[in-house]
């Protein structure tokens, strides 16, 4: 048996050695150190492929985490959960952008497993959707600009992984660096997406949404990628889409499944069970949300407006 975990909370799942056995199951863990976990949805026209962001220091050393793994559950298509196979807690990296592997393996190289497990269990003609938030939308972008997926919901990432906090970059490179080179040049397209989305083709559709309320975020990731995308071709802007939501208590922390699910379904209509019912913190946040507000608070500044053509938000 397998201990998941989401947050602190463990629940056992059954091993499965091999990865076309998952076809046969409806929920398993196979993979590197257990560091995929699948649960086989009715509707294999798609696939959702979930990856992490941050790894919570008190998870580090207990076996592979899947965050989200739980809402699995509210999806009609399957879900594979991918868990960065470098965050495994033999040092204090928590956040590894799935750049690497202690073996050596690359991005490339995981997303080769991916589209394997994918193939195997739902069928080579079933769409490939990656998804995260974070650093683990950073590498669902990433599978997007290198044309290994049909599609990447993401939602507050980062786009360059040398533009976030000093220590989670430390730890980065003191464990990668040696691998990669000296020289920025040798491996920029692997920590930078604006790097890679010159390869870009289009094959997936992108729908970034973005917290205007995450300040870093917004203006150090989202315009920087918004900008390189301004600078694609315009048959191949048309295939992405950038939403923006404000929420000032959540900031950069992941959407709450409500807004997350929500998000899911209007990018692809009828990938979720239905709305799910709101839960008692997520009524306690709303209300939060509403003691916050002012009008001045809710006046969109010159800098949004100008980024944010739509300014769409889920409620």
């Amino acid at each position: 048996m397998v201990s998941l975990k989401a947050f602190g909370a463990s629940r056992p799942c059954r091993h499965i050695p091999d990865v076309p056995d998952l076809a046969d199951v409806a929920v398993g863990a196979c993979g590197k150190r257990d560091h995929l976990f699948f649960r086989n949805n009715p509707d294999h026209s798609r696939i959702f492929v979930f990856f992490n962001g941050e790894i919570p220091a008190h998870l580090l050393g207990q076996g592979p985490t899947f965050q989200r793994w739980t809402w699995a559950s509210d999806f009609s298509n399957p879900v594979l959960c991918v868990s960065d196979a470098s965050v495994d807690g033999r040092d204090d990296l928590q956040i590894g952008w799935y750049v690497a592997d202690r073996d050596g393996g690359t991005f490339d190289d995981l997303m080769d497993l991916v589209e394997d497990v994918c193939t195997r269990t739902v069928g080579k003609n079933a769409e490939i959707v990656c998804v995260g938030s974070s650093a683990g939308g950073f590498a669902a972008l990433m599978a997007a600009c290198r044309n290994r997926c049909d599609g990447a919901v993401v939602f507050n990432p980062q786009v360059d992984i040398m533009r976030y906090r000093e220590r989670a970059i430390s730890r980065f490179m003191a464990r990668f660096c040696p691998d990669m080179g000296d020289s920025s040049g040798q491996w920029g397209d692997r920590t930078s997406l604006i790097e890679s989305i010159p390869r870009y083709s289009a094959r997936a559709k992108i729908v970034y949404w973005q917290n205007t309320d995450d300040h870093f975020h917004f203006r150090n990731h989202c315009k920087n990628f918004r900008d390189a995308v301004a600078r694609l071709p315009a048959e191949i802007q048309k295939n992405v889409s950038f939403n923006f939501y404000t929420d000032p208590v959540a900031g950069h922390n992941p959407p709450t499944k409500e807004r997350f699910l929500a998000a899911i379904e209007r990018a692809y209509p009828g990938a979720t069970n239905g709305r799910p019912q709101t839960s008692v913190g997520v009524r306690f946040a709303r209300l939060v949300r509403q003691l916050l507000r002012s009008p001045v608070a809710d006046r969109l500044s010159a800098e949004r407006a100008m980024l944010s053509p739509s300014d769409l938000e889920i409620s």
